[in-house]
């Protein structure tokens, strides 16, 4: 009887543990019908890179700074979104920025430097965000924003 009783529970935490086991397939909101607010909106966003043309050739070349590469942006109402800095800080704590757009479904963004982005690709997993930097020749900078 004790036999059986230590194998019933030896199963059973197997079970427990085997449920509660984080799963290798994350399910990822739908955007079909969505505008780009709620896209922004609906989820935590990695900053996954920042990259320039390097004057006017599209070699990319990464600007991002080491501290950057872990922040999250969490686009929490239509005007303001948040920078969590985890653990490789950039300042001493999260910071809250505000954004704008034109309509709810616009694909030019105000955000992270101030500067005006255009959103050139999205997907549940991902966002693309390109500007033109008119220095001593015109160039492209872009911003990826990925949900893991």
């Amino acid at each position: 009887m004790k036999k059986t009783i230590f194998l019933l529970s030896v199963s059973l935490l197997v079970f427990a543990v085997a449920c509660t086991k984080k799963s290798n397939n994350p399910t990822y909101p739908d955007i079909s019908g969505k505008t780009v607010k709620q896209i922004l909106m609906m989820q935590d966003w990695h900053f996954n890179a920042w990259a320039d043309s390097a004057e006017n050739d599209i070699k990319w070349i990464d600007q991002m700074d080491a501290c950057m590469k872990d922040d999250v942006y969490s686009f929490f109402s239509t005007t303001r979104y948040k920078v969590i800095e985890n653990s490789n800080k950039c300042y001493p704590s999260d910071y809250e920025l505000d954004y704008t757009m034109a309509t709810d479904n616009s694909t030019l963004v105000t955000f992270l430097d101030g500067n005006e982005w255009e959103l050139k690709f999205k997907s549940n997993t991902k966002l693309e965000f390109w500007r033109i930097v008119n220095g001593t020749e015109q160039h492209f900078q872009k911003v990826t924003l990925t949900r893991d």
